[in-house]
């Protein structure tokens, strides 16, 4: 038997864990031991109720934002994006591959398994670990990136040469960006070619939809006494606030998403279940209006099945959920990466998106008015949910994370 570790982004937020976690399980029963090493709140939590080992790591801060990559700035690409965490540093790049490399060398690793973490992929080269990575089609290198409906300038920031140095300090191949970095000896794209398309790449794998046991679990009785005959609408808004504190705002908060529910929605004759995946509610929110209901965390794909309507962030995660549910969504993207991930479900008919302003205090904001006019416009039109629908059964096409488990444990 072998031992997967599995890699995921360091953010307080339940994205990536909830898309790998399905795979691990199926590794987890076909014998194999595997572990995550993600120490955020969220994830933890998410981890150890999955029953799955969760390893301590430790990098260090990273180093202040730097003027050529403000944090707050939304990202061209994953190299954009990596210069805004701490990533045009050598030494702190040099860190957190010396910090995967322990966790790796600790749990005796065979295969590592990543999403979204260059550095951790650098860390399974250096150790000669086979790697599997689990992508977005954004991050490949034939992809323009994030923003691909727009002309990117020719200066955006890279930090291919802190990536080359530390490469180098390991015996390894330079590279021209961090998402060479991200292709691995198995590279799975997680969605279809509809939702994620990779149009000049033969060497990436589609995984389909990926759900757990857990996204998929009974849910509670309380739901249908809740929702009566009304249309059921749910909320999910991932982490509202990225930086502690109250009227902070920071790169990628949703709180935005909260505000306008809980201003336009109250009006509504509709039920509101509102989730956030494990996270601190704001204090700066209001009591939920009589309409709502607040949960800490519930089966996601049960949800959206159950659901009318389903609003939120753009996390690839949700918008992978309400497609295979057959749900439409009203998204409300608050980072480039997430506005990509809506702009491909609005191309397909299965969802609607708001974009926010930023206000002079950095908040996000959108028009209340637009927001409840396309709530009311979705809900009274079918044909969303027929796409969305038609969406789902070719999304039920593919053989799920015991197909992909299969696919990674071929690298032992």
């Amino acid at each position: 038997m072998g031992r997967f570790l599995f890699t995921t982004i360091l953010l307080n937020d339940l994205g990536v864990p909830t898309r790998s976690m399905p795979i691990a399980l199926e590794l987890k029963k076909l014998g194999h031991e595997v572990a995550f090493c993600n120490p955020m709140p969220a994830p933890t939590r998410f981890i150890e109720e999955a029953g799955v080992s969760n390893l301590p790591i430790e990098m260090g801060a990273p180093p202040p934002p730097s003027e050529i990559a403000p944090i707050g700035v939304n990202a061209w690409n994953l190299d954009h994006m990596l210069c805004m965490f701490g990533h045009l540093d050598e030494a702190f790049v040099e860190n957190c591959v010396r910090a995967f490399v322990d966790v790796i060398d600790a749990f005796e690793a065979d295969v590592v398994v990543d999403s979204f973490v260059p550095t951790a992929c650098i860390a399974a080269r250096a150790c000669g670990k086979p790697l599997a990575t689990i992508i977005q089609a954004d991050l490949h290198p034939t992809n323009i990136g994030f923003m691909w409906w727009k002309d990117q300038p020719e200066n955006v920031p890279s930090p291919a040469a802190a990536l080359n140095a530390v490469l180098s300090n390991h015996g390894l191949d330079s590279v021209s960006s961090s998402s060479d970095l991200v292709i691995g000896d198995l590279t799975l794209c997680a969605g279809t070619p509809e939702t994620d398309p990779v149009p000049h790449a033969s060497d990436v794998v589609h995984t389909g939809p990926m759900f757990s046991s857990q996204a998929q679990a009974p849910l509670p009785d309380w739901i249908d006494d809740f929702a009566g005959d009304k249309p059921l609408i749910w909320v999910y808004c991932g982490n509202p606030r990225y930086k502690m504190g109250p009227n902070i705002a920071g790169p990628g908060d949703s709180i935005v998403v909260l505000r306008a529910a809980f201003e336009v929605l109250a009006d509504l004759d509709a039920r509101v279940i509102v989730t956030a995946g494990f996270q601190e509610r704001p204090e700066e929110l209001p009591p939920p209006p009589d309409n709502f209901r607040e949960a800490d965390f519930l089966p996601g794909l049960s949800l959206a099945r159950r659901c009318d309507l389903v609003v939120h962030h753009g996390g690839h995660g949700s918008c992978m959920a309400g497609a295979f549910a057959g749900t439409p969504a009203l998204i409300i993207p608050t980072i480039s990466e997430r506005e990509s991930n809506a702009r491909r479900m609005t191309s397909l008919g299965v969802a609607e998106l708001l974009i926010p302003t930023v206000d002079e205090s950095g908040e996000m904001r959108i028009s209340s008015v637009e927001f409840g006019k396309t709530v009311q416009t979705m809900l009274a039109d079918s044909s969303y949910r027929t796409k969305a629908a038609a969406l789902s059964k070719r999304m039920g096409e593919y053989g799920g994370p015991g197909a992909i488990a299969d696919r990674i444990e071929a690298l032992l």
